[in-house]
């Protein structure tokens, strides 16, 4: 009995929250594309940009306590490759509060009707709009192959 508790208890407290680094994307098309083999670019909200394209996405990397910047622009691309973006533009960096600390042991705390005192720090934030080229082969390409419109933003 004592070793079951044991194994519950360390497989409940690998429940925590606020320690890792996450990106979302909100898709602004209903447009699909196969995942892109290009090199993504990254360009920054002071960054004019030369070519047409249509926006796909909006992507947000939410960084932990101790994340970088190349880190959250990794996430970014990734991201974007995976949904068959050219290129993240407009990038732009903030800071969020967010707080960490373990599901497990804060619910069994409230159940007791103690106070719950999670950790709160300010984590780096970028976010960016997820494009495609216009007029690009490989683009116009991708497009027809996965059936995908020609919807402008």
């Amino acid at each position: 009995m004592k070793k079951m508790i044991l194994l519950l208890a360390l497989t409940l407290s690998g429940c925590s929250f606020g320690y890792n680094s996450y990106v979302s994307a909100t898709m602004i098309t209903n447009d699909t594309y196969p995942p892109s083999t290009n090199n993504t670019e990254v360009i920054f909200e002071d960054k004019p940009i030369h070519r047409e394209y249509d926006q796909i996405a909006y992507l947000e990397a939410i960084g932990h306590e101790s994340s970088r910047l190349p880190e959250l622009l990794s996430l970014l691309k990734d991201k974007a490759k995976s949904i068959g973006a050219d290129a993240v533009i407009f990038i732009k960096k903030r800071r969020q509060t967010r707080s960490s600390g373990d599901l497990i042991i804060d619910t069994m705390s409230l159940a007791a009707g103690e106070r719950i005192d999670n950790d709160e720090y300010e984590a780096p934030v970028l976010t960016g709009i997820a494009i495609r080229y216009k007029n690009e082969p490989e683009t116009v390409n991708n497009a027809i192959r996965s059936g995908a419109g020609t919807g402008s933003q």
